[in-house]
C-alpha cells in the first residue's frame, strides 16, 4: 500500500494491541478457526472482535500498548471506514476522526471486549465458528437493506 493512501500516516503505531487478559488464547482461538477451515491473520481475527465488542457493547477500556495485534501496514480502506463509523457513533460527533489515534483508542477498546466474548464462547462450546455463527446471524437477518427503485 503507498504511503498516500495509508490513512495511518497521522499515527506512529505500527500496530493494534490485544488485550492484556485474553492474549494468551489467541493461539487456540486462530487453531480453532483453522480446524474449521479459516486461516486467520491478526487482522481478519481484530475485526471479528471489534464486530463482536461493538455488538455486546463491550469496551473494558483502552488495552497497553503491546504493537502485538494487526500491522497498521494491513489495514485496508475499508478497515478505516469501518473503525472512523464505530468512532463516530461511539462519541456520537464526527471530531473524533481528527485523532488517529483516538480511533484507534476506541477501536481498540471494542476489540479488547470482542475478544474477551470470543474466549467466553470459545470454552462453553465445541465449534467455535459454529457458535460463533449462531451468536451473530440474528444480527445479520435484522439487517433491512432498501431495495433499490
Amino acid at each position: 500500500m503507498t504511503r498516500e493512501f495509508n490513512p495511518a500516516v497521522d499515527t506512529r503505531r505500527t500496530a493494534l494491541s490485544w488485550d492484556r487478559e485474553a492474549k494468551e488464547r489467541i493461539d487456540e482461538i486462530k487453531l480453532a478457526f483453522t480446524r474449521s477451515g479459516l486461516d486467520l491473520k491478526n487482522r481478519q481475527l481484530f475485526l471479528i472482535c471489534l464486530g463482536l465488542g461493538w455488538q455486546s457493547k463491550s469496551n473494558p477500556g483502552v488495552p497497553p500498548r503491546n504493537s502485538d495485534s494487526a500491522r497498521m501496514d494491513t489495514l485496508m480502506p475499508e478497515d478505516w471506514a469501518f473503525f472512523n463509523a464505530i468512532a463516530m457513533k461511539a462519541t456520537d460527533s464526527f471530531e473524533t476522526l481528527s485523532s488517529k489515534d483516538g480511533v484507534l483508542d476506541i477501536v481498540e477498546g471494542y476489540a479488547a471486549g470482542g475478544l474477551r466474548r470470543l474466549v467466553e464462547i470459545y470454552d462453553s462450546t465445541q465449534s467455535l465458528v459454529d457458535a460463533l455463527a449462531a451468536e451473530i446471524w440474528p444480527l445479520i437477518e435484522s439487517w433491512s437493506v432498501p431495495e433499490e427503485e
